[in-house]
């Protein structure tokens, strides 16, 4: 059985949600082509994009322009085209920024 774009996407977002407190908006811009599929938010000033795709595709040249738009302007953009990769990579990003919380507090 072939694997979906959407099979690795909708349990992501789902984990994403109701284990590490993102917020998960699917991105659709009318007259702009190339943007990610998902933009992850979660408290603490943590924005993370991710492109999912079927496991083992690329993005398109389209994609990969406006992903470089984005981490120009500082912001992570991943191609996720695997589960667990794709959780272990909001995990990361969760954790940084509980441990910069941390610093500030004991540094206080």
């Amino acid at each position: 059985m072939q694997i979906l774009e959407t099979d690795i996407e909708k349990p992501v977002c789902d984990y994403a949600q109701k284990y590490l407190g993102y917020f998960v908006f699917k991105l659709a811009f009318i007259s702009f082509t190339g943007a990610p599929d998902r933009i992850f938010i979660r408290e603490g000033g943590v924005i993370v994009f991710g492109e999912f795709k079927r496991p083992g595709k690329t993005a398109k040249k389209r994609q990969t322009f406006v992903h470089q738009i984005l981490k120009q302007c500082g912001f992570p953009v991943y191609v996720m085209d695997n589960k667990a990769q794709a959780i272990k990579i909001l995990k990361i990003h969760t954790e940084r920024v509980s441990k910069n919380r941390n610093k500030k507090r004991t540094s206080k």
